[in-house]
């Protein structure tokens, strides 16, 4: 979600687009795998389904400026890095696994200003769609 704020004004011959970024996100909505998650004995044994979903408060003027990935973040590249973090910890509380899950986004993004992430764990409650936990964080 972003809003803008722009007022044109006209200097010399040359017309300027003065915009105050309000709030610029880019997402990744339902990344789903299969990790080990959770505290019960077959939990720790088998994988089980997640969905993944994080957002990333970004400065969008910077990439007004100069249209380069590196004023953003590779969506592909980040999503393998989250999959790869997360199935490499083998988290027990989805608490854990989404705080420790956003530190290590802001850590490896510095131009993150925030994240939050969001994990929905469908098989955890039978008759639920799902046991879900979520963490904002902002870079320090």
């Amino acid at each position: 979600e972003y809003i803008h704020h722009c007022h044109r004004s006209f200097i010399g011959s040359r017309n300027h687009s003065l915009c105050m970024v309000i709030a610029s996100q880019i997402s990744i909505l339902d990344l789903r795998f299969d990790c080990i998650i959770g505290i019960l004995e077959l939990e720790r044994i088998h994988a089980q389904p997640i969905s993944l979903s994080i957002y990333i408060d970004l400065d969008f003027s910077l990439i007004d400026k100069e249209e380069s990935i590196q004023n953003s973040i590779d969506y592909s590249v980040l999503a393998e890095e989250v999959e790869e973090f997360i199935k490499n910890a083998k988290f027990k509380l989805i608490e854990s696994l989404v705080y420790k899950t956003a530190k290590h986004i802001l850590s490896l993004y510095p131009q993150a200003q925030k994240v939050k992430v969001e994990v929905l764990k469908p098989k955890a409650i039978p008759n639920a769609k799902a046991a879900s936990a979520s963490v904002i964080l902002n870079q320090k």
